[in-house]
């Protein structure tokens, strides 16, 4: 239950703020909001070090901008835009 909420939650909430604020600046907003609760909830939940915390979340945001650009992609295709 503990690493659902650390792995669904930053990316919900960012998403949100990215959206709520709009244009660019709430795209820059949204990854800085995501990735400081993927920080935070890491070190509060989990209980890890730092560094162990810095590990996690490149690897978490990383599988999170990979899923983000395949989707983009992927409606990119659906629109016909060449892939």
């Amino acid at each position: 239950m503990k690493v659902c909420a650390v792995a669904l939650l930053p990316a919900a909430v960012g998403s949100i703020v990215s959206h709520r604020v709009g244009d660019i600046n709430g795209d820059i907003l949204g990854v800085f909001t995501a990735v400081a609760l993927y920080a935070a909830l890491t070190k509060l939940i989990l209980r890890q070090t730092w560094q162990d915390t810095g590990v996690i979340v490149f690897a978490l945001w990383t599988m999170h901008a990979a899923v983000m650009w395949f989707n983009y992609k992927l409606q990119s295709a659906k629109s016909g835009a060449p892939f």
